[in-house]
């Protein structure tokens, strides 16, 4: 998700800058951008170590986990209100999937962190039988 959000962000702002002037919708879609792309990019980082070191750590702390919401809603809301300055119409359409959308990633995301988290606990508890094992050996 960070990835296509980052990739349409960038993209829209090379787009906005070919604007002489931007309405207000445009401006705040430029302010949300600017906002989202050093998030996005701080998500995509930290997704990449938690690849690496996953299952054994798992990056889920308060701040990691600010960062990922903030880069996600500024960039829809950037991406929303561009929906806007096009169309009333289009701009309430987009919001209401946003909403059934996040809604159904929201419960997708706790259901994988439940995973994450027993599998780090059985890995912890084969480590456990391991040295267990080792040691009466």
């Amino acid at each position: 998700m960070a990835s296509a959000l980052l990739a349409m962000s960038v993209f829209t702002v090379i787009q906005l800058l070919e604007q002489d002037s931007l309405d207000s919708f445009l401006k705040i879609s430029w302010y949300c951008f600017a906002v989202a792309i050093p998030l996005l990019v701080a998500t995509i980082f930290v997704i990449s170590i938690e690849i690496m070191m996953l299952p054994t750590t798992i990056l889920h702390s308060k701040y990691v986990i600010g960062i990922r919401f903030m880069g996600y809603i500024t960039a829809l809301v950037g991406i929303l209100m561009l929906f806007f300055h096009f169309s009333w119409v289009g701009g309430f359409l987009f919001l209401i999937s946003i909403i059934i959308a996040l809604t159904s990633v929201g419960d997708s995301t706790l259901l994988l962190s439940e995973y994450h988290k027993e599998t780090a606990k059985l890995i912890a508890q084969a480590q456990q039988l391991a040295k267990q094992e080792s040691k009466q050996a």
